[in-house]
């Protein structure tokens, strides 16, 4: 699979320095314009100036998680795709009030490129 950004603006939320690195080199040979930030409080002001197309979001963040931090981002942008990422079983999924965040997808880590691929290939659709 070859996606390409076609100059998207991606955002990256990962208290992981490794894997916003990662993403960021993933992405920008893909075409995309990539954003990171390691928590919730970097990525609001990053997310309201520049308006992301789409944000890879970590569940378990330092201070605010990702789901708080989506819903405070839901306020001032509906539009942003939501892929999910977490290290932990899936559970908060069934929660309404998650349901309601219009999440795309939650991706299990370790995150392998071909299941980023696979992922941002449906969600470019």
């Amino acid at each position: 699979m070859n996606i390409q950004g076609k100059n998207l603006k991606l955002m990256v939320v990962d208290d992981v320095d490794d894997i916003c690195e990662f993403m960021q080199l993933y992405f920008t040979r893909r075409g995309f314009t990539v954003f990171t930030a390691g928590s919730a409080e970097d990525a609001l002001p990053i997310i309201k100036e520049r308006s992301p197309d789409i944000m890879l979001l970590d569940v378990n963040l330092p201070k605010m998680n990702g789901i708080d931090m989506l819903k405070l981002v839901r306020k001032f942008n509906d539009k942003v795709k939501v892929i999910m990422v977490t290290g932990y079983d899936v559970e908060f999924q069934k929660d309404p009030e998650f349901q309601k965040l219009n999440v795309f997808d939650v991706m299990r880590k370790p995150v392998t490129p071909e299941a980023l691929d696979s992922n941002m290939e449906r969600l470019l659709k």
